[in-house]
């Protein structure tokens, strides 16, 4: 037969992406049956619906591998609209403390990332809204308010307009969150 490094030459001076060249490297191999039974089986599952609890129960595991198994895997399928997955990664999100080091905050950028991929993203703008009244403003957190106002700049105005206004009368903010809150509220007028 030809090898696989015959056909990825073949299929690069051709311009074929490497994608082909795998299925001409599977065809070769003589695995094209499997493949295509598999590749049918993927393309039919509903990602909307997929089961969660394995993943919730890997996020309530004390492994911090496990969690970050089924952080990636609920994110995954949040991307392809699983509500189920949102609710279980939003009730995590929400019991999680404030953070207090870099590592923390890099972890909720991370997970707000991918919360702005969902359909249902709105539902963060209360609870976002809390975590500015509960996080202290320092070096530490400030990526990570600037990430908040960041996703609340690309919210609805009816969505965030009241809470923002409220946060503007509130003493415990600094004129330099103020600044940021009174620059979202402009933007969307």
């Amino acid at each position: 037969g030809i090898s696989n490094r015959k056909v990825w030459k073949n299929s690069v001076s051709v311009g074929l992406s490497p994608n082909t060249y795998f299925k001409n490297a599977i065809i070769f191999n003589g695995k094209s049956d499997k493949i295509a039974v598999l590749d049918e089986k993927i393309r039919n599952i509903d990602w909307k619906t997929v089961p969660v609890g394995k993943y919730v129960t890997q996020l309530k595991n004390s492994d911090p591998g496990e969690q970050d198994a089924a952080i990636s895997s609920l994110c995954g399928l949040i991307s392809l609209a699983n509500n189920k997955a949102f609710k279980e990664l939003f009730i995590y999100f929400k019991q999680l403390l404030p953070p207090k080091t870099i590592e923390e905050v890099h972890f909720r950028k991370e997970l707000l990332r991918h919360f702005r991929r969902a359909k249902n993203r709105d539902l963060l703008i209360p609870q976002l809204i809390d975590e500015l009244y509960r996080i202290p403003s320092n070096n530490t957190t400030r990526q990570w308010i600037s990430d908040i106002f960041e996703f609340l700049g690309d919210s609805p105005p009816e969505k965030i307009q009241k809470p923002l206004e409220k946060m503007l009368k509130d003493k415990r903010f600094s004129h330099r969150l103020k600044k940021k809150i009174k620059n979202i509220l402009n933007l969307k007028h």
